[in-house]
């Protein structure tokens, strides 16, 4: 919805995360991707809104599978270098053993 409460928050809070951190991969998930806006929308979601400004997140089955499904994601990772190998490297070793 055009000029939702939500993306105006995820718009006025991009300058206090422009931060550089040691890796690309966490600068750029913290600073405008997925875990940027997961941010965000916990703080949202934590006050109180009228119904018409709710956020919903729609689940895999919901975006993909359905033939009325007019989302889909498409696997890019073009930002993906080697520090982004080295994270999943790790995160494979310490699930592994837990």
């Amino acid at each position: 919805m055009p000029g939702h409460p939500f993306f105006l928050k995820a718009i006025d809070s991009l300058s206090s995360h422009n931060r550089k951190w040691f890796s690309p991969y966490i600068t750029i998930m913290s600073s405008t991707g997925p875990l940027y806006l997961s941010l965000i929308w916990r703080q949202y979601s934590l006050m109180e809104h009228a119904e018409s400004e709710r956020v919903r997140i729609l689940g895999r089955d919901e975006y993909m599978s359905r033939n009325w499904s007019f989302f889909s994601h498409h696997l890019g990772n073009s930002w993906h270098m080697w520090d982004a190998e080295a994270i999943f490297w790790v995160c494979a070793k310490l699930c592994r053993t837990v």
